[in-house]
C-alpha cells in the first residue's frame, strides 16, 4: 500500500498543472505549430476558440502519424489534424481521480478548464510523476525492475521513413538506433517534429543523420530513485539501459516509473523476498532479517486481500496472511498444509498447474478471474494476480486474491434495479417524464404520449411543456412558480416533489385535470403526471374496487399474477411467492418461461394469443420451485384489454390432487398396460398378484405362481451374499434395484432389470413388496454390438483407431515386462484421391475394402491391422526379433499394393502405398510417441517418391516441427497482413516498352525478415493456405493495377500465378469474376499463369477450365514451360495466349549450347502456334541479344528490374513513362 496515498489524494490539481500552455487557433498553419513545438521544446499544443475554450490538441504522436502517411504539411491547418474533442477535466478534480482518468483514456495530457470551460492549464504524465512521492515507493526498486524490455530498434543507416512508420504503427515514443549490435542513438517524437518542419522526404534521410547522440545510458542495477532524479535534473524523458557488455537491455521512461508507482502488492513482496534471501545468506545481518520479517508480516497482515506464497514445485502454500485463511473459512495452520489445487477451481490438478499455469507465469504476470472453494465447500469469485519469483535455484509464486463477491452482487443488483426501473418507466400505466435540472426533457414514457399527445420532439425542454400545456400566460406563470418552489424544496429536502393538481391542454386541444408529483435524482427529476379527469368522477367506486381487489389478492391462499403480453410479471402476491419458494423481488424480474417446467416460449406465446381471443382459459401445467422441485398447477387466466393489455392469473397448487388421481389411474392400469413384469408379495415373500407381462416373460400362468414363494424364479447364478445385500438395502432404505439373472418356467435363464420396493401401511409397517422387472437380453446383446462398432471400422470391418490405442498400450506394457520389441507401421495409399475424384466415393470405398482384405490375408494372424481413417492404415507388429523385420513387412505391404486393382465399374486402377515405421524401445517410449514418429516417417516416405517405406529418425521430428512452426507463423502472417505483393516488369524486346508486370508475393516476417516464396509456397499448397494467399495476390494486384491505370499510366497487363491447388479445390472462375467486379479492372488487363504440371494433372478438365476462364476475357499463360511435357500435341489442345520460357533455360545462355537450342525451340513452337513468348530470368545483355535474335517477344528479369514493392514500381512507371 502507498503510504503517501492520503497526501496524494489531498494534492489539488492546480498545484501540479502547467499554467503557461502554448495555444493556437484551429486555422493556424501546421508548419507554424510544429515550429512552436520545436522552439519551446514542448510535446503538445492546444487549440482554443475565441472564448479561450479548448477545442483540440496536437501532440508529437500526431506529427508521427502524418509523416508515416506521407502527407504534405504545407497547406494543412491545425483544425485538419488535431485530436478532438479534447479530454478535459475540472480544476477541482482530485489528484488521484485525475491520474486514474489519464490511465483509463491512455493519454499523456489532461487539459484543465475552469467552470466556464476556459483553459487553465495542462497536466502531463511528467507532472504527476514529479508529485507522486517516489522516494518511498522506488527506494527498494532498480532500473531493471521498472524498465520496458520491449524496445523498438532499427539500424542507424536505414531510412528515417522506416522509423516513422514503426513509431506510427506501434505507438512507441522512440526508436533506438543500433550499429554492430549496440545502441548508438535514439529517434524521439520530438526529433520527428523537428524534422517534419523541414518538409523533406523522410525516405531520403538516414536515421543516423537525425538521431540524438550520445545516449543517456544506465545499468539495470542502478536504483530507480537515482535514475528518476537524474531524469528530473537533466530534464530528459528516457534513459537507455544496457548490460555490463554494452548490449541493449531495455529503456526507462517517465511512463515506466509512473507504472511502477501504481502500487502492486506482488512487486513489493518480490522486492522484500529478494532482500530477505540476500540477508539470510549473510550471517552478520540476522538483526536486519528479523526486522525485515516483522516489516513483511506487518505489511502482509495490513493488506485487505488474500496473499499467498506458493512453492512452484508442487503448488504447496508456504506462507499466507490471515485474510487468506479467513476468506477460505479455515485456520491459517490448516491452509499452510494445502496446495493451490485443493481450493482453486481454475487449477483443478497438478497436471494443469505444471502444463498450463506455470508456463503462463513464466511469460509474465498473470491477472485472472476465478473461483476459490471454502472449507465448507461453498465457492466464491476472486480476482487473482500472480507472479513467478526466482530465489536462488528455486521458484516461488506470489499471488494476491481479491474477494469479488460483494462487487459482483452489487453489480448484479444495480443491473436488476436499472432494468426494473426501465421496465416500470416504459410500461407504467401512469404518465412519466424524466427531466434534467437544466430543463432538458430526457425521456417520456409511452403512457405520457398516449395521454397528452406530445412526444419528446414536441416538448424538448420543460419550458416548451409549460408553453404548450399552459398557453394562458398568467396561469402558466403560476404553474412555473409553484413547480419551481416544489422542485427546490425536494432538492434541499427529502427529494420528493409533493403532488399538486393542474389543468393541462393536450396536443389535440382537450383539457385534462392531472396530479403532478415526482422525485429528484442526482442529475434531474422524475415527474409523474396522472390523469384524474375521469377518476374524479368515479373515485368512490374506484376506492371500493381497489379495497376489494387488495383484500382478495392479499388474503387468498391461491397465487396471483398480473402479466403483460410478453409474459413478464407486473405484480405477484405473497401466496405465490410462498408457493414457488422465490421472494417477491426475485419473481418481479422473471417471466412465465422461468417458472413453467413444460411449456416452451412458443407454446406460451400461442396460449397468450388464445386467452386474448377467448377472454380467459383454465388449464393445468407444471411449475418449477426455486429448489428445483416440479409441482402441478391449475391456472385460471383472464384477459383485460386496459392498460395496454394485461392478464389476471390465479394459480392453485394441485400436486396432491393430481398425484392422488394419478395413483388411482396407475393402480387400475399398471397390470393391464405395462410391458414390464409386476409381482406383489406379502411380507413373507409369498406371491399375491402378477400381471400379464409377468406371465409372458416367465412362462408361468397366474394360477401356477400365486401362493408360491418368489424364490421359485431364482436362477442359481447368484450367491447367498448377493441376496443378503439386496434385502439389507430393502430393509434399510425401502427399495433396491439392479441387474439380476432369473429362471423361466422352461428352465432357461435370462438377465432382467429388477426394482423391489417395500409398501408400508399407515403405521409405517411393511405389508407388501412390489417387484417390477424387464427382460434386458436384447439390451445386453446391443451393448456387445455397440462395443464392437466402437472399436471397429464400419466400412472395412478392421479395428479402428480406438482399438489400436488400446492394443498398443497393452502391447507396450507386455513388451516392457518381457523386454521384447515391437513396431508400428503407418500406411498411406498413394493416388487414392485420384480414384475418388475420378470414379466417385463408392469406387473408393470398394478399393478400401479390397486393400483391407489383402492386408489381413498377407500378414500374420497375430499382427493387428487397423484403419485409421480415410486412406490411412496402421499395422502393429509385436515381439519382433530385429528392426529389419519391420522393414520386411513394410516391403511386403508395398509389394501387395503395387498391382492393378479391378473395381466393379469395369475400370482397372493402379495405386500404391507409402509406409512410416517407428520402433519400441529403440525410438519411442510410449504410444503417443510411436504414432507421432511413424507419422513423421510416413511423411518422409511420401516426399521421397511414394511406394516406399522409411524408418523414423530425430531429423524427421525436427523437420516436422519446423514445418508446423512455419505453418503457424504463416497463418498469423496472413491474418496480420504481413504478405505483400511485389511487381516485376515485363518488357517488349523489340521496342523496350513496358507491356506487363508479374505479381509475386513476399512475406515480411517481423522476426525473420523478408521470406521468399520458395520457402512458404510449397507448405501453403500442402495445407490449403494457398487459396487465401492466391486470393490476396489477385485482389491486391488487380486493385493496384486499377489505381495505376486511373492515375494515367500507360495500359499494361498484370500476370498472376494460379496454383494447382487453386485449380483442383475451388471453383476459380467465379472467384476471378468477383475480384474483377470488386476492383473494377477490365478483364483484358489480367493474365493468369498456370504451370504445365497443373494442366496435365487433369487434361480434359483443364481444357474446360481454361475455356471457362477465357470466356471472362482474361489471357492465359503457361508458366515454367520446358520443365514438364513440352509437347506440341497437348499445347494445341489448350486455349493459351503466352508461353513463358523457364528461367533454368535462360541462366546459362550463351555458355550452354543445349539451353540455347531449347530456348530457340520453345520460341519456334510459340510462333508456330500463334502464341506470344516471354523469357523469364534475363540478367545479362548477352541473354537478351540471343532472345532478340530468335524473335522472342518479351522478357522479364534482373537486367531490367528485380521484383519490387508497389511504391517502388510506381517510381519505375514514372521513370519509364
Amino acid at each position: 500500500m502507498n503510504l503517501n496515498a492520503i497526501e496524494l489524494e489531498s494534492i489539488p490539481l492546480k498545484a501540479i498543472i502547467t499554467p503557461d500552455v502554448m495555444t493556437v487557433g484551429a486555422s493556424a498553419h501546421l508548419a507554424h505549430v510544429l515550429t512552436l513545438m520545436q522552439t519551446n521544446a514542448i510535446s503538445s499544443i492546444v487549440a482554443v476558440d475565441s472564448d479561450d475554450k479548448p477545442i483540440g490538441i496536437f501532440t508529437e504522436q500526431d506529427a508521427i502519424r502524418l509523416m508515416a502517411e506521407k502527407r504534405s504539411i504545407s497547406e494543412m491547418r491545425m483544425g485538419d489534424v488535431m485530436t478532438h474533442p479534447v479530454l478535459v477535466v475540472p480544476l477541482n478534480l482530485g489528484y488521484a481521480k485525475a491520474y486514474q482518468k489519464m490511465m483509463e483514456h491512455k493519454v499523456r495530457h489532461l487539459v484543465v478548464v475552469d467552470e466556464e470551460g476556459k483553459l487553465l492549464g495542462l497536466a502531463s504524465e511528467g507532472d504527476f510523476l514529479h508529485h507522486m512521492g517516489i522516494e518511498y515507493l522506488v527506494e527498494l526498486k532498480t532500473v531493471g525492475s521498472a524498465m520496458s524490455q520491449s524496445v523498438a530498434t532499427l539500424e542507424a543507416n536505414l531510412p528515417l521513413s522506416q522509423a516513422v512508420d514503426l513509431m506510427n504503427t506501434t505507438h512507441f515514443s522512440c526508436i533506438v538506433a543500433m550499429s554492430e549490435g549496440k545502441p548508438v542513438g535514439v529517434i524521439t517524437e520530438r526529433d520527428v517534429v523537428r524534422f517534419a518542419i523541414k518538409g523533406v522526404d523522410s525516405s531520403s534521410v538516414a536515421i543516423q543523420e537525425v538521431m540524438s547522440s550520445p545516449l543517456q545510458i544506465v545499468l539495470p542495477d542502478m536504483p530507480l530513485q537515482t535514475a528518476s532524479r537524474r531524469m528530473e535534473l537533466e530534464k530528459i524523458r528516457r534513459l537507455i539501459v544496457v548490460d555490463d557488455k554494452g548490449v541493449l537491455a531495455g529503456i526507462l521512461t517517465r511512463h515506466d516509473i509512473a507504472k511502477s508507482l501504481q502500487g502492486s502488492y506482488i512487486e513489493y513482496l518480490q522486492e522484500t523476498l529478494d532482500r530477505k534471501n540476500r540477508d539470510l545468506l549473510d550471517s552478520e545481518s540476522r538483526l536486519r532479517e528479523i526486522e525485515q520479517r516483522e516489516f513483511y508480516q506487518d505489511l502482509v497482515d495490513q493488506v485487505s486481500d488474500s496473499i499467498f506464497v506458493i512453492d512452484a514445485e508442487d503448488s504447496r502454500i508456504l506462507d499466507a496472511n490471515q485474510k487468506a485463511a479467513d476468506n477460505l473459512r479455515m485456520p491459517l495452520a490448516e491452509l499452510l498444509n494445502l496446495r493451490v489445487v485443493d481450493f482453486s477451481v481454475a487449477v483443478p490438478n497438478l497436471e494443469y498447474w505444471f502444463d498450463s499455469f506455470l508456463p503462463k507465469l513464466r511469460e509474465g504476470e498473470v491477472l485472472t478471474i476465478s473461483d476459490h472453494r471454502r472449507a465448507d465447500g461453498s465457492v466464491f469469485p476472486v480476482e487473482v494476480k500472480a507472479r513467478l519469483v526466482q530465489l536462488g535455484n528455486r521458484e516461488y509464486v506470489v499471488a494476491i486474491a481479491r474477494d469479488l463477491t460483494e462487487r459482483m452482487e452489487s453489480t448484479q443488483k444495480l443491473i436488476e434495479n436499472e432494468q426494473r426501473f426501465r421496465m416500470l418507466f416504459d410500461e407504467s400505466p401512469i404518465s412519466m417524464a424524466y427531466v434534467s435540472f437544466s430543463g432538458e426533457v430526457l425521456s417520456l414514457n409511452k403512457r405520457f404520449t398516449e395521454v397528452f399527445g406530445y412526444t419528446k420532439d414536441d416538448v424538448p425542454t420543460l419550458e416548451d411543456w409549460f408553453i404548450k400545456a399552459h398557453p394562458q400566460q398568467e396561469y402558466r406563470d403560476q404553474v412555473r412558480t409553484r413547480w419551481g418552489h416544489s422542485l427546490d424544496g425536494a432538492k434541499s429536502g427529502n427529494h420528493t416533489i409533493p403532488a399538486a393538481e393542474y389543468q393541462v391542454i393536450c396536443k389535440q386541444g382537450k383539457t385534462k385535470l392531472i396530479t403532478a408529483s415526482g422525485v429528484t435524482t442526482e442529475h434531474g427529476f422524475l415527474a409523474i403526471l396522472e390523469d384524474i379527469t375521469e377518476q374524479r368522477l368515479a373515485s368512490e367506486a374506484l376506492k371500493e374496487s381497489a379495497e376489494t381487489y387488495f383484500s382478495i389478492i392479499t388474503t387468498s391462499q391461491d397465487g396471483f399474477w398480473i402479466v403483460d403480453q410478453q409474459a413478464r410479471f407486473l405484480d405477484v402476491n405473497e401466496a405465490y411467492a410462498k408457493m414457488s419458494g422465490y421472494s417477491r423481488e426475485e419473481l418481479m424480474s422473471m417471466s412465465i418461461g422461468d417458472l413453467d417446467a413444460i411449456e416452451t416460449p412458443d407454446v406460451t406465446k400461442k396460449r397468450i394469443e388464445l386467452i386474448k381471443h377467448q377472454g380467459g382459459q383454465r388449464f393445468l401445467t407444471k411449475h418449477r420451485r426455486k429448489n428445483g422441485d416440479i409441482y402441478d398447477v391449475e391456472v385460471n387466466a383472464t384477459y383485460w384489454s386496459g392498460g395496454g393489455g394485461r392478464f389476471f392469473v390465479f394459480l392453485r397448487d394441485v400436486t396432491e390432487r393430481i398425484n392422488y388421481e394419478d395413483r388411482l389411474r396407475q393402480a387400475a392400469a399398471v397390470f393391464g398396460s405395462t410391458n414390464e413384469g409386476v409381482m406383489i408379495t406379502d411380507v413373507d415373500g409369498q406371491i399375491q398378484m402378477v400381471n400379464e407381462a409377468f406371465c409372458s416373460l416367465t412362462g408361468y400362468g397366474k394360477d401356477e405362481v400365486i401362493g408360491q414363494p418368489a424364490k421359485i424364479l431364482q436362477s442359481g447364478r447368484h450367491s447367498a451374499e448377493f441376496y443378503h445385500e439386496m434385502w439389507e438395502s430393502i430393509n434399510d432404505v425401502g427399495s433396491w434395484q439392479g441387474e439380476i439373472w432369473n429362471r423361466r418356467k422352461d428352465g432357461t435363464t435370462y438377465p432382467e432389470w429388477l426394482s423391489i420396493s417395500a409398501v408400508k401401511d399407515d403405521d409405517n409397517r411393511v405389508n407388501h413388496y412390489v417387484g417390477v422387472f424387464s427382460d434386458i437380453s436384447q439390451l445386453k446383446e446391443s451393448e456387445q454390438k455397440l462395443n464392437h462398432l466402437a472399436h471397429h471400422d464400419m466400412l472395412t470391418g478392421l479395428p479402428n483407431r480406438l482399438m489400436l490405442q488400446t492394443r498398443l498400450d497393452q502391447a507396450l506394457a507386455q513388451a516392457r515386462r518381457k523386454n521384447t520389441s515391437l513396431a508400428l507401421l503407418l500406411l498411406d495409399l498413394d493416388r487414392f484421391k485420384d480414384v475418388n475424384d475420378s470414379f466417385g466415393h463408392s469406387a473408393g470405398d470398394e478399393l478400401l475394402k479390397q486393400v483391407a482384405s489383402i492386408l489381413k490375408e498377407g500378414l500374420r494372424e497375430v499382427d493387428l491391422v487397423c484403419r485409421m481413417g480415410g486412406d490411412e492404415f496402421a499395422i502393429l507388429l509385436e515381439d519382433i526379433q530385429h528392426p529389419e523385420d519391420a522393414g520386411k513387412v513394410a516391403s511386403k505391404v508395398t509389394s501387395l499394393l503395387a498391382k492393378s486393382w479391378n473395381i466393379s465399374n469395369g475400370y482397372e486402377v493402379a495405386i500404391g502405398g507409402s509406409v512410416g515405421i517407428s520402433l519400441f524401445p529403440e525410438q519411442s517410449g510410449d504410444s503417443q510417441a510411436l504414432l507421432q514418429h511413424a507419422d513423421a516417417a510416413l511423411y518422409r516416405a511420401k516426399s521421397e517418391g511414394r511406394g516406399r517405406f522409411h524408418y523414423f529418425t530425430e531429423e524427421l521430428t525436427r523437420d516436422a516441427r519446423k514445418r508446423l512452426d512455419l505453418e503457424a507463423r504463416l497463418i498469423k502472417g496472413i491474418a496480420r497482413n504481413e504478405l505483400e505483393v511485389y511487381y516485376q516488369p515485363q518488357i517488349h524486346i523489340a521496342t523496350g516498352k513496358l507491356v506487363g508486370a508479374e505479381a509475386l508475393v513476399r512475406w515480411n516476417d517481423p522476426e525473420h525478415g523478408l521470406i521468399g516464396p520458395n520457402e512458404f509456397i510449397p507448405l501453403a499448397e500442402q495445407t490449403g493456405l494457398i487459396n487465401d494467399i492466391g486470393l490476396l495476390v489477385l485482389k491486391q494486384g488487380c486493385s493496384q493495377l486499377k489505381a495505376w491505370l486511373d492515375a494515367g499510366c500507360e495500359p499494361f497487363a498484370l500476370a498472376v500465378n494460379l496454383s494447382a491447388v487453386q485449380l483442383r479445390h475451388s471453383d476459380i472462375r467465379p472467384v476471378i469474376a468477383n475480384v474483377l467486379e470488386e476492383t473494377g479492372l477490365e478483364a483484358k488487363y489480367l493474365e493468369l499463369e498456370i504451370t504445365e504440371s497443373a494442366l496435365m494433372e487433369r487434361e480434359q478438365e483443364s481444357i474446360q477450365l481454361l475455356d471457362s476462364l477465357r470466356s471472362l476475357g482474361v489471357r492465359i499463360a503457361i508458366d515454367d514451360f520446358g520443365t514438364g511435357y513440352s509437347s506440341l500435341a497437348y499445347l494445341k489442345k489448350f486455349p493459351l495466349d503466352v508461353l513463358k520460357i523457364d528461367k533454368s533455360f535462360v541462366d546459362d545462355i550463351p555458355a550452354d549450347k543445349d539451353d540455347m537450342v531449347i530456348a530457340a525451340t520453345i520460341v519456334a513452337m510459340g510462333h508456330s502456334l500463334g502464341l506470344q513468348v516471354l523469357a523469364e530470368g534475363v540478367e545479362t545483355e548477352e541473354q537478351l541479344a540471343f532472345l532478340r535474335s530468335k524473335n522472342c517477344h518479351y522478357y522479364q528479369g534482373y537486367l531490367r528490374s528485380k521484383p519490387v514493392p508497389a511504391d517502388q514500381f510506381a517510381n519505375f512507371l514514372t521513370y519509364h513513362n
